[in-house]
């Protein structure tokens, strides 16, 4: 990125990849327009912050390139309502394209919804010219104390034994991995074009998924096999975001695996491990 590049508006400011994102850009010679409904944790001397709940209505902020790492649909308003943008990059999930498998009928509407507004955002960036690239990344998460996965840990504490069986492969990807890949695209530019899905460096089931997560912050716990029906009830009762709920329960029993072997060749995407 370089001091000619335009503004940068990123909605969702407030969250993992848009503050790794923030902290890549620092010195970068990029001037970012930042909008969340919540303030800002702290300042960068590169960010002007906006607070606006986008939920009432597209940001009424100009700037050439939009990135997009909240809601979907804010992404969408911001493109229909707002000219002058010429590139969006936007964030969706790699469960989109899994929505049949999906157990509850209200998961499965909300992603099938999902994956509408992903079309309807690409129609809408066509008939404007405008360059969208899309991720698709499985499982996001970001590690650490304040992490993703701590309140899991912290409940895995109270426990000396967790019912779980396998269920299903997955490939975490990390918050800071998407915010770097995203800084590449917005440098390399048109090639980064289309919509390209993205796994972690590390595959696991969800059973060894959450015995890392134990190990990680030191929890001591002992996973004893369980048929789907009580592996689901006892990762219910772990205190997850909904989203990552929905990728571990709503999703037991089938592997999230996306293909992202465009990314890697295509993109130079190199995921870390899952290190929660």
């Amino acid at each position: 990125m370089s001091a000619g590049d335009p503004l940068v508006l990123v909605t969702g400011a407030s969250g993992a990849v848009a503050t790794a994102l923030l902290e890549r850009t620092m010195g970068q010679g990029v001037r970012i327009l930042a909008v969340s409904s919540q303030p800002p944790q702290r300042s960068w001397p590169h960010v002007t912050w906006f607070e606006q709940d986008l939920g009432l209505g597209a940001a009424d902020v100009r700037a050439g390139t939009l990135v997009a790492l909240g809601s979907l649909g804010h992404a969408l308003n911001q493109v229909d309502q707002v000219p002058g943008i010429g590139r969006v990059v936007a964030v969706s999930t790699a469960s989109a394209a899994y929505y049949d498998l999906m157990g509850s009928h209200v998961e499965r509407a909300e992603l099938r919804r999902l994956a509408s507004i992903e079309q309807r955002l690409k129609v809408a960036c066509d008939e404007r010219g405008i360059l969208l690239t899309l991720f698709r990344p499985c499982l996001l998460y970001h590690g650490g104390e304040g992490g993703t996965f701590a309140p899991v840990a912290g409940a895995l504490a109270g426990r000396r034994r967790l019912w779980l069986g396998q269920g299903g492969l997955r490939a975490p990807v990390h918050a800071d991995d998407l915010a770097r890949l995203i800084v590449r695209c917005l440098e390399i530019g048109y090639v980064s074009g289309g919509t390209w899905s993205l796994a972690g460096g590390d595959t696991l089931s969800v059973g060894a998924l959450m015995e890392r997560v134990a190990t990680s912050h030191a929890v001591a716990i002992r996973r004893l096999p369980a048929p789907a029906m009580l592996s689901r009830r006892t990762l219910r009762d772990l205190d997850m975001p909904a989203d990552v709920a929905r990728d571990l329960v709503g999703l037991y029993g089938h592997d999230l695996l996306p293909d992202d072997a465009s990314a890697r060749e295509q993109l130079g995407w190199q995921p870390r491990g899952f290190r929660p």
